[in-house]
């Protein structure tokens, strides 16, 4: 007889971790990034983990939490110039110090590094939480092309 092993298993709850994911661009945006951090923060949740994100507001009807999601912050941005579909996030130091003192992740992950995801990492790092960055666009090359240099 061969032994069986199961290819996926729920986490433990010891192995569920709170993560953050703070993002410049975030459905309802379509756009690439915005479309793959969707589906990670799918993921996680069906492995188990808590998972919040904290994204810039794109209309001014966009209030402190999205429609359908009690998980995601939106916080206050501006429309990146040339490219109206996107804002860019301001720093957030006083809202996410706020959110994450009262339900603390275990773990921040800044998707994109704007001012927001800059205040993002300060405030991780005052509050000892681990924080990392992953690279999903390359915004150096683009910035050219919105006139930001």
């Amino acid at each position: 007889m061969y032994a069986t092993r199961a290819l996926w298993s729920p986490p433990n709850a010891s192995d569920q971790r709170h993560i953050c994911i703070v993002t410049e661009t975030y459905p309802p945006e379509i756009n690439g990034v915005a479309m793959t951090l969707s589906h990670l923060v799918e993921g996680l949740r069906t492995q188990g983990h808590a998972v919040s994100v904290v994204r810039p507001g794109q209309q001014p009807s966009d209030g402190p939490s999205d429609n359908g999601d009690p998980e995601v912050t939106v916080v206050r941005g501006l429309p990146l110039p040339g490219y109206k579909g996107v804002h860019v996030g301001l720093p957030a130091r006083g809202v996410l110090q706020g959110r994450w003192m009262q339900h603390r992740p275990d773990v921040v992950y800044v998707a994109t590094e704007g001012p927001l995801g800059w205040s993002a990492v300060r405030t991780a790092q005052r509050l000892e939480i681990p924080v990392f960055s992953g690279f999903h666009t390359n915004f150096h090359s683009y910035s050219k092309h919105y006139r930001l240099g």
